[in-house]
Protein backbone atom coordinates (compact mmCIF):
# COMPACT_ATOMS: atom_id res chain seq x y z
CA UNK A 1 0.00 0.00 0.00
CA UNK A 2 1.03 3.45 -0.93
CA UNK A 3 2.42 5.50 2.08
CA UNK A 4 0.99 9.13 2.87
CA UNK A 5 1.77 12.02 0.73
CA UNK A 6 2.55 14.83 2.25
CA UNK A 7 5.13 16.35 0.31
CA UNK A 8 6.36 16.11 -3.37
CA UNK A 9 9.94 17.85 -4.15
CA UNK A 10 10.05 18.05 -8.16
CA UNK A 11 13.49 18.70 -10.32
CA UNK A 12 13.24 21.58 -12.71
CA UNK A 13 14.88 20.15 -16.12
CA UNK A 14 13.15 17.78 -17.98
CA UNK A 15 9.94 17.19 -15.42
CA UNK A 16 8.34 20.35 -15.04
CA UNK A 17 9.11 21.07 -19.03
CA UNK A 18 10.22 19.31 -22.16
CA UNK A 19 13.89 20.31 -22.30
CA UNK A 20 14.47 18.80 -25.75
CA UNK A 21 12.13 22.01 -27.09
CA UNK A 22 14.92 24.59 -26.50
CA UNK A 23 17.48 22.14 -27.62
CA UNK A 24 15.62 21.01 -30.95
CA UNK A 25 15.14 24.27 -31.85
CA UNK A 26 18.61 26.23 -31.22
CA UNK A 27 19.73 22.77 -33.39
CA UNK A 28 17.65 23.88 -36.37
CA UNK A 29 18.57 27.58 -36.39
CA UNK A 30 22.24 27.34 -35.89
CA UNK A 31 23.72 24.39 -38.26
CA UNK A 32 22.98 23.62 -41.53
CA UNK A 33 22.42 20.30 -40.91
CA UNK A 34 19.23 18.18 -42.04
CA UNK A 35 18.83 16.23 -38.19
CA UNK A 36 16.41 13.43 -38.09
CA UNK A 37 14.31 12.87 -35.07
CA UNK A 38 16.73 10.08 -33.64
CA UNK A 39 20.28 12.41 -33.86
CA UNK A 40 18.13 15.04 -31.91
CA UNK A 41 17.35 12.88 -29.04
CA UNK A 42 21.04 11.21 -29.17
CA UNK A 43 22.36 14.38 -28.93
CA UNK A 44 19.96 15.74 -26.61
CA UNK A 45 21.33 12.97 -24.41
CA UNK A 46 24.86 13.44 -25.11
CA UNK A 47 24.78 16.78 -24.27
CA UNK A 48 23.23 15.79 -21.10
CA UNK A 49 26.18 13.28 -20.26
CA UNK A 50 28.90 15.31 -21.16
CA UNK A 51 27.50 18.27 -18.84
CA UNK A 52 27.47 16.03 -16.09
CA UNK A 53 31.02 14.83 -16.70
CA UNK A 54 32.18 18.45 -16.17
CA UNK A 55 29.39 19.74 -14.01
CA UNK A 56 31.39 19.40 -10.91
CA UNK A 57 34.74 21.19 -12.14
CA UNK A 58 32.41 23.87 -13.13
CA UNK A 59 30.24 23.89 -9.96
CA UNK A 60 34.05 24.26 -8.19
CA UNK A 61 35.32 26.90 -10.77
CA UNK A 62 37.33 24.90 -12.01
CA UNK A 63 36.13 25.68 -15.15
CA UNK A 64 34.09 28.40 -16.57
CA UNK A 65 30.17 28.08 -17.35
CA UNK A 66 31.22 28.88 -20.95
CA UNK A 67 33.68 26.30 -20.89
CA UNK A 68 31.13 23.91 -20.27
CA UNK A 69 28.61 25.02 -22.52
CA UNK A 70 31.18 24.79 -25.38
CA UNK A 71 31.99 21.51 -24.29
CA UNK A 72 29.00 19.75 -24.22
CA UNK A 73 27.67 20.89 -27.69
CA UNK A 74 30.91 20.44 -28.99
CA UNK A 75 31.32 16.80 -27.92
CA UNK A 76 28.31 15.67 -28.59
CA UNK A 77 27.94 17.15 -32.37
CA UNK A 78 31.67 15.14 -32.94
CA UNK A 79 29.84 11.95 -31.46
CA UNK A 80 27.74 12.04 -34.79
CA UNK A 81 29.91 13.59 -37.49
CA UNK A 82 30.45 17.11 -37.35
CA UNK A 83 32.68 18.94 -36.09
CA UNK A 84 31.99 22.53 -34.71
CA UNK A 85 34.34 25.79 -34.35
CA UNK A 86 33.91 27.46 -30.59
CA UNK A 87 31.95 30.46 -32.38
CA UNK A 88 29.37 28.03 -33.48
CA UNK A 89 29.02 26.82 -30.23
CA UNK A 90 28.62 29.98 -28.51
CA UNK A 91 26.14 31.00 -31.23
CA UNK A 92 24.36 27.41 -30.30
CA UNK A 93 24.30 28.43 -26.52
CA UNK A 94 22.90 32.17 -27.35
CA UNK A 95 20.33 30.47 -29.48
CA UNK A 96 19.51 27.44 -26.77
CA UNK A 97 19.14 30.06 -24.07
CA UNK A 98 16.60 32.39 -26.34
CA UNK A 99 14.31 29.34 -26.63
CA UNK A 100 15.00 28.67 -23.17
CA UNK A 101 13.20 32.10 -22.10
CA UNK A 102 9.97 30.87 -24.01
CA UNK A 103 9.55 27.30 -22.31
CA UNK A 104 6.14 26.67 -20.44
CA UNK A 105 4.62 24.03 -17.71
CA UNK A 106 3.98 20.66 -19.27
CA UNK A 107 0.26 20.50 -19.32
CA UNK A 108 -0.33 17.62 -17.40
CA UNK A 109 2.49 19.13 -14.52
CA UNK A 110 0.47 22.27 -14.11
CA UNK A 111 -2.65 20.07 -14.12
CA UNK A 112 -0.34 17.99 -11.04
CA UNK A 113 0.78 21.22 -9.39
CA UNK A 114 -2.68 22.85 -9.17
CA UNK A 115 -4.00 19.18 -8.23
CA UNK A 116 -1.70 19.06 -5.26
CA UNK A 117 -1.89 22.33 -4.04
CA UNK A 118 -5.71 21.77 -3.86
CA UNK A 119 -4.92 18.39 -1.79
CA UNK A 120 -2.53 20.60 0.84
CA UNK A 121 0.66 18.67 0.00
CA UNK A 122 3.88 20.89 0.43
CA UNK A 123 5.60 21.43 -2.83
CA UNK A 124 9.53 22.04 -3.38
CA UNK A 125 12.03 22.40 -6.46
CA UNK A 126 14.96 20.96 -6.38
CA UNK A 127 17.47 21.47 -9.06
CA UNK A 128 21.24 21.48 -10.41
CA UNK A 129 22.93 24.17 -11.96
CA UNK A 130 23.49 27.72 -11.71
CA UNK A 131 22.04 29.12 -9.39
CA UNK A 132 20.99 32.69 -11.98
CA UNK A 133 20.68 30.49 -14.89
CA UNK A 134 18.19 27.95 -12.84
CA UNK A 135 16.34 30.62 -11.27
CA UNK A 136 15.69 32.11 -14.32
CA UNK A 137 13.80 28.72 -16.04
CA UNK A 138 11.95 28.93 -12.78
CA UNK A 139 10.73 32.21 -13.06
CA UNK A 140 9.97 31.29 -16.83
CA UNK A 141 7.84 28.43 -15.90
CA UNK A 142 6.15 30.66 -13.37
CA UNK A 143 6.56 27.89 -10.59
CA UNK A 144 6.27 30.77 -7.93
CA UNK A 145 2.29 30.29 -7.91
CA UNK A 146 2.37 26.69 -6.82
CA UNK A 147 5.72 26.75 -4.75
CA UNK A 148 7.65 29.62 -2.37
CA UNK A 149 10.74 31.11 -2.99
CA UNK A 150 11.96 29.21 0.20
CA UNK A 151 10.97 26.12 -0.86
CA UNK A 152 13.11 26.21 -4.04
CA UNK A 153 16.48 24.85 -4.03
CA UNK A 154 19.09 25.41 -6.47
CA UNK A 155 22.47 23.32 -5.94
CA UNK A 156 24.46 26.45 -6.97
CA UNK A 157 23.44 28.39 -3.92
CA UNK A 158 24.52 24.99 -1.89
CA UNK A 159 27.69 23.40 -0.70
CA UNK A 160 26.71 20.43 -2.82
CA UNK A 161 24.67 19.56 -5.66
CA UNK A 162 22.65 16.01 -6.77
CA UNK A 163 23.07 13.09 -5.97
CA UNK A 164 25.25 13.69 -2.97
CA UNK A 165 22.59 12.25 -0.36
CA UNK A 166 23.47 15.36 1.88
CA UNK A 167 21.53 18.16 -0.54
CA UNK A 168 18.09 15.40 -0.11
CA UNK A 169 19.02 16.16 3.68
CA UNK A 170 19.52 20.03 3.62
CA UNK A 171 16.25 19.71 2.10
CA UNK A 172 14.98 17.77 4.81
CA UNK A 173 15.90 19.91 7.70
CA UNK A 174 15.17 23.12 5.82
CA UNK A 175 11.67 21.99 5.58
CA UNK A 176 11.12 19.66 8.42
CA UNK A 177 10.00 17.18 6.38
CA UNK A 178 9.09 13.69 6.96
CA UNK A 179 10.82 11.50 4.39
CA UNK A 180 8.46 8.58 5.18
CA UNK A 181 5.98 10.60 3.23
CA UNK A 182 8.07 12.38 1.02
CA UNK A 183 8.58 11.65 -2.79
CA UNK A 184 10.82 13.36 -5.39
CA UNK A 185 9.60 13.10 -8.87
CA UNK A 186 12.91 13.81 -11.37
CA UNK A 187 13.93 12.51 -15.10
CA UNK A 188 17.65 11.29 -14.04
CA UNK A 189 18.31 7.96 -12.90
CA UNK A 190 22.01 8.86 -10.97
CA UNK A 191 20.56 12.01 -10.19
CA UNK A 192 17.25 11.86 -9.29
CA UNK A 193 16.28 8.00 -8.47
CA UNK A 194 19.77 7.23 -6.48
CA UNK A 195 20.31 10.42 -5.15
CA UNK A 196 16.92 10.92 -3.65
CA UNK A 197 16.94 6.85 -2.41
CA UNK A 198 20.34 7.29 -0.74
CA UNK A 199 18.35 9.78 1.53
CA UNK A 200 15.74 7.23 2.63
CA UNK A 201 12.90 9.58 0.28
CA UNK A 202 10.27 7.83 -1.79
CA UNK A 203 11.18 8.38 -5.44
CA UNK A 204 8.62 8.80 -8.97
CA UNK A 205 10.73 8.09 -11.86
CA UNK A 206 9.37 10.59 -14.53
CA UNK A 207 11.26 8.59 -17.70
CA UNK A 208 9.43 10.14 -20.83
CA UNK A 209 12.94 9.29 -22.72
CA UNK A 210 12.63 5.60 -21.68
CA UNK A 211 16.13 5.54 -20.32
CA UNK A 212 17.87 2.40 -18.91
CA UNK A 213 18.34 2.42 -15.43
CA UNK A 214 21.87 2.50 -14.70
CA UNK A 215 21.94 0.81 -11.42
CA UNK A 216 19.68 -1.93 -9.47
CA UNK A 217 17.68 0.82 -7.20
CA UNK A 218 14.15 0.88 -8.37
CA UNK A 219 12.21 3.91 -7.63
CA UNK A 220 8.86 3.44 -6.64
CA UNK A 221 7.70 4.00 -9.41
CA UNK A 222 8.42 4.84 -13.17
CA UNK A 223 6.23 7.20 -14.81
CA UNK A 224 6.85 7.11 -18.71
CA UNK A 225 4.71 9.78 -19.79
CA UNK A 226 3.17 12.90 -18.71
CA UNK A 227 -0.48 11.69 -18.26
CA UNK A 228 0.44 8.58 -16.00
CA UNK A 229 2.53 10.75 -13.93
CA UNK A 230 -0.33 12.81 -13.17
CA UNK A 231 -2.85 9.97 -12.83
CA UNK A 232 -0.05 8.09 -10.14
CA UNK A 233 -0.08 11.21 -7.67
CA UNK A 234 -4.01 11.37 -8.16
CA UNK A 235 -4.35 7.32 -7.18
CA UNK A 236 -2.37 7.69 -4.50
CA UNK A 237 -3.92 10.85 -2.47
CA UNK A 238 -7.44 10.59 -1.64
Amino acid sequence: MTPQISTVIFDVDDTLYDQIFPFRQALIDIFNHPFTTEEIERLYFLSRKYSDDVFEDEQSGKITTEDLQVYRITQSMKDIGQAISKTDALMFQARYLYYQHHITLIPEVEELLNFLTKKDVTLGILTNGNKEHQQMKITQLGVDRWISKNHQFISGALPFQKPDQAVFKHIENALNLNKDTTYYVGDAYINDVLGAKSADFHVVWFNQRNRAPEGDVLPDYTATTPEALLQYFKANIS
